[in-house]
């Protein structure tokens, strides 16, 4: 199963969709990250803005 399977199955054109994966690049953050996501997962699934085509 793909990101797009899972789009797709929830009537959402893959088309539309910008994914951005970020990775911290500090070794020190780069070990507790994990940590903080699990523990911190409210901070994660949200989108705090929306992305507008220009034109």
């Amino acid at each position: 199963m793909e990101l797009n399977d899972l789009l797709l199955g929830k009537k959402i054109d893959p088309a539309g969709v910008i994914v951005f994966r970020h990775r911290p690049s500090g070794p020190d953050l780069n070990k507790v990250f994990p940590l903080i996501a699990a523990d911190g997962t409210d901070l994660f699934n949200h989108r705090p803005c929306r992305w507008r085509k220009n034109g």
